[in-house]
């Protein structure tokens, strides 16, 4: 008989453990992560392109930075997240930029707690986030990758509830392209999701299963193709599709610091996630 997942006990004097969960993620960047968030000198050019976009009223299609490639093509794939980003600096200043990046965060970190709290529990759910929260702090930077953070637990949340959640995946999609690049990501979400189901039906030795798989399958799989449709709804179109592995060709890989594959020597939270995960799998399970 299957058992529910191993859960903290209520205190009714308490915000429920997700809540808790985003408030010590924002607190936590705030205090630890505040001055690091700045470093990354992209910050300060979305920002200068987001002021020419919204001061000028079109989106950049050439490059009007460099000296070398000035006038150049230019696909400002991030167009809405740099406007947005102006936007917030030019009637918040800095400081409200970055607080609201970090809402952002505590946002992904919180519903990111009630998914894994609804599958494995809350004990689960505060040791995985706790790890996520760690190997995340390094990229906790005011730029808009942080959408994608949160795009991309919503996109989770919407196929594990199923139903009408789905309805909100291709409208999403239209936003998280014109946002960051790493759409592509929820794209590559709902195709495992489908891809899952169909193996857990073909696999699943029994003849029900089988009999409705094409109907479990029937809506992600709708709802997947209006996404991708939904890509094209930009200022450049289906061109966006492609973007992200066009980018990620050599000269980006071996020289962008955050592409980089991570220096394990370095990382010493990393070298403990793995003891800890080794230790988890001796034990016997109960």
């Amino acid at each position: 008989m299957a058992t529910k997942p191993r859960s903290f006990k209520k205190m009714p004097f308490l915000p429920d453990l997700a809540g808790m969960s985003g408030f010590v993620t924002f607190v936590v960047v705030l205090l630890f992560n505040k001055g690091r968030s700045l470093i990354d000198g992209d910050t300060f050019w979305h920002l200068a392109a987001g002021r020419h976009m919204l001061e000028n009223g079109v989106i950049l299609t050439q490059d009007i930075f460099s000296h070398t490639a000035l006038g150049k093509s230019w696909t400002a794939h991030e167009w809405l997240s740099e406007i947005l980003m102006a936007w917030l600096h030019q009637y918040f200043g800095l400081t409200g930029t970055v607080l609201f990046f970090f809402l952002i965060a505590a946002l992904s970190f919180w519903l990111l707690f009630r998914i894994v709290s609804t599958v494995a529990g809350d004990w689960a759910a505060a040791f995985a986030v706790s790890l996520a929260l760690i190997f995340s702090m390094q990229h906790m930077l005011v730029r808009p990758h942080l959408f994608s953070w949160l795009f991309g637990v919503i996109t989770l949340h919407a196929l594990h509830k199923q139903g009408r959640w789905l309805w909100i995946l291709p409208p999403l999609t239209i936003l998280w392209t014109n946002l960051h690049d790493g759409f592509i990501l929820g794209l590559a979400l709902q195709g495992l999701f489908i891809g899952g189901t169909v193996l857990d039906g073909l696999f699943s030795g029994s003849d029900t299963k089988i009999k409705s798989l094409f109907g479990n399958v029937k809506g992600p799989a709708i709802f997947f193709f209006l996404s991708i449709v939904g890509t094209g709804i930009n200022p450049f179109g289906f061109k966006l599709l492609i973007f992200p592995f066009l980018v990620s060709s050599e000269i980006f890989s071996t020289n962008i610091q955050e592409w980089l594959p991570a220096n394990l020597q370095q990382d010493w939270h990393f070298r403990l996630f793995l003891l800890s995960v080794l230790v988890l799998m001796s034990l016997r399970a109960t």
